[in-house]
């Protein structure tokens, strides 16, 4: 029973994960985790209050990124990333409210990265989020 509990929770967090939607901490496949952040930005639908707009994950099990746009506010979201060697990128989600893009990357085991989501407005950046350190 126990081993069916443990794996069904790992199923349900994977699938949150490619959802966008895990919580920070999750433990996914075994002892693998993914780490989330989020980013808030002002809403012109709700007189500029501060909305949550951006959801980025890291899960360590395949080196995964994942970016969730969280809000319909008009602007697109992104995670940006650094690897402990200097290696680094973003991954973008353009695809609008309620949509996340899964980026994979091969990084070098047992090395650290630094990520956080991003609300942007074409190149300027309207908002930065948490950022997270974890170990690959």
């Amino acid at each position: 029973m126990n081993g069916i509990r443990t794996a069904a929770m790992a199923g349900i967090a994977l699938a949150a994960l490619i959802l966008g939607t895990t919580p920070a901490g999750a433990t996914v496949l075994g002892a693998q985790t993914s780490t989330c952040v989020t980013s808030k930005a002002d809403d012109p639908n709700h007189q500029g209050k501060k909305v949550l707009a951006a959801t980025a994950c890291f899960q360590s099990d395949g080196d995964i990124f994942s970016i969730r746009d969280e809000s319909a506010d008009g602007w697109h979201v992104e995670v940006w990333w650094q690897a402990w060697d200097g290696e680094k990128s973003i991954c973008r989600n353009l695809n609008g409210a309620g949509t996340s893009v899964i980026c994979k990357h091969d990084l070098t085991e047992g090395g650290k990265v630094r990520f956080g989501a991003y609300v942007m407005s074409g190149a300027t950046v309207i908002d930065t989020g948490a950022e997270a350190n974890v170990t690959i």
